[in-house]
């Protein structure tokens, strides 16, 4: 319940990019990153749903990957295959890369070049890029505004303290004086 509640004030954040990860074997329709995507993110502008273990379908998810079969909630950004890497595999990464590439195209020729680890990588680096892009103007203005907030409080405290001693010995006689003054009425 706790962790919901940080993921949900995470991608509640309109800033945020939802990466809703499904794995392809299991009913998406129902799948509970989608839900959780689709309350804070109705219009699916802000969510990319990553479909993984493309290995694993019994049953082609060729439908899902171009969007003939709706899911639970639009996606702007894209729905990306993946394949996964087996725990007990002895390939390196690059080595599973090739093969998800061979498998891709074997598999799903029409659509292979719009998914796999390399193609991720690039959409989410290409999508942070415009979403800094985007967001940039805004964060550059609010700068500007705490900027002229806090230059304006410091003008309000005076000018700039040199002589830190001399300061305090001129407070404490004056709060001297005004105890003085205030003792003889």
């Amino acid at each position: 319940q706790q962790i919901l509640k940080i993921v949900m004030d995470y991608i509640g954040n309109p800033n945020s990019i939802i990466l809703a990860v499904s794995a392809a074997n299991a009913d998406v329709a129902t799948s509970e990153s989608l839900k959780i995507a689709k309350e804070v993110d109705p219009e699916g502008k802000r969510t990319l749903a990553i479909l993984t273990k493309l290995d694993t379908v019994g049953d082609d998810a060729m439908d899902i990957l171009t969007g003939n079969i709706k899911i639970n909630i639009p996606v702007k950004l894209g729905i990306i295959g993946v394949t996964n890497r087996d725990i007990k595999s002895s390939h390196s990464i690059s080595e599973q890369i090739d093969i998800e590439k061979e498998f891709l195209e074997s598999k799903y020729p029409g659509v292979c070049h719009r998914n796999g680890i390399p193609y991720l990588e690039k959409s989410l680096s290409q999508l942070l890029m415009t979403h800094i892009h985007d967001c940039l103007p805004d964060l550059k203005t609010e700068i500007s505004k705490r900027l002229k907030e806090n230059e304006d409080i410091m003008m309000k405290c005076g000018e700039e303290v040199l002589d830190k001693h001399r300061v305090a010995i001129d407070i404490i006689d004056s709060f001297v004086k005004d105890f003085r003054d205030t003792i003889e009425g």
